[in-house]
C-alpha cells in the first residue's frame, strides 16, 4: 500500500471538506500496515475502483497517519471505507466486506450520478 497515492500528512477536517468540495465523488479507504485483511482487500478494491467506478476519486489513508480524521469520521476499525457523492455520505463499511457486497452497495448510487 505504500506505493499508492496514500496521503501521509494528517488531514484536517478542513482538508477533508476541501476534497469533498473539489470532487463529485470520493471513496476513502482507511487501512493499517499491520492489518492482514487490509492487505488482501486493498488491491481488489483498488482494481475495482479503477475498472468499474473511475469517476470516484479513490483515496487510501493510513489509519495510523490519520488518527484524528478517522476519529472524527467514526471509522472504528480497519479496513474502513467511506464514500461520498456531492459531499453526502452514501457508503460506509468498517471491517471485512465481501467484494460482491462492496460492488452491490457502490454500483447503484454510482449509476445515478455518473451513468446518465
Amino acid at each position: 500500500m505504500e506505493n499508492n497515492a496514500s496521503i501521509k500528512a494528517p488531514l484536517s477536517m478542513q482538508d477533508f471538506q476541501n476534497l469533498l468540495a473539489e470532487n463529485q465523488g470520493v471513496l476513502f479507504y482507511f487501512y493499517s500496515e499491520s492489518c492482514g485483511v487490509c492487505k488482501v482487500l486493498f488491491p481488489k478494491i483498488s482494481a475495482l475502483m479503477e475498472s468499474e467506478f473511475p469517476n470516484l476519486k479513490f483515496i487510501p489513508l493510513s489509519a495510523n497517519d490519520q488518527k484524528e480524521l478517522a476519529y472524527q469520521l467514526r471509522m472504528a476499525s480497519v479496513p474502513g471505507i467511506i464514500g461520498f457523492l456531492e459531499g453526502k455520505e452514501f457508503f460506509r463499511s468498517n471491517g471485512l466486506i465481501s467484494m460482491g457486497e462492496f460492488h452491490h452497495r457502490i454500483s447503484r448510487p454510482y449509476s445515478f450520478f455518473f451513468d446518465n
